[in-house]
């Protein structure tokens, strides 16, 4: 892992120009590793506003297929997480369901995946570059572990590993702490009874 400095405020229409650079330094000669498959970066789908997000410029910077992932649905061309949108990701009920993200243009701008059987959020999958939508939403299933796709989630979890290490942070819980901490119910109060715990 390498340490970069960002020297410009990064707003979100020009995220793939300001990022772009950063990503293709894996594939300059100095690095052995250099993916065959599509990437996986954790942006939103090719509904960017101007049609050509993160995975678009990165697929051709690089040559490479590309895939847009996103957690959050970019509302552009009509799309909205309105209750609507809420009713169809409700109908989502096995994972590798999908729905298509039609804009009010007509056009097809991704589709939403419900990327595991226990998830209740749907990922948003475009196509980046050189990969049709059908493929990049069954790469995207078939990666997954959990609801993120396991390239970004580790991704996520290293850089994050990296932050804490070099900059002092909270230590993650030990294995099971977290769970356990998870599964305890908070007391609660009987009707009538009194609100605070006697212990």
């Amino acid at each position: 892992m390498s340490k970069v400095r960002l020297g410009l405020r990064v707003l979100s229409p020009q995220l793939s120009a300001c990022n772009g650079p950063l990503f293709t330094r894996r594939n300059s000669p100095r690095f052995k590793f250099c993916p065959q498959s599509p990437r996986l970066p954790s942006t939103a789908p090719s509904s960017a506003p101007a049609g050509f997000g993160v995975a678009c410029h990165l697929g051709v910077l690089t040559g490479l297929p590309c895939i847009g992932v996103a957690k959050k649905l970019l509302q552009v061309d009509g799309l909205e997480n309105n209750a609507r949108h809420k009713e169809k990701i409700r109908l989502l009920q096995a994972g590798g369901d999908t729905f298509p993200l039609m804009g009010d243009s007509g056009a097809i701008l991704g589709m939403a995946l419900k990327s595991h059987d226990h998830s209740t959020k749907p990922l948003y999958v475009s196509v980046g570059h050189k990969v049709s939508l059908e493929a990049a939403v069954r790469l995207t299933r078939s990666c997954c572990r959990f609801r993120i796709p396991e390239p970004v989630r580790q991704a996520d979890i290293r850089s994050r590993d990296y932050i804490r290490r070099t900059l002092g942070g909270p230590r993650p819980p030990a294995p099971g702490q977290e769970r356990s901490r998870k599964l305890q119910k908070p007391e609660v109060c009987p009707k009538g009874g009194s609100e605070e715990h006697t212990g």
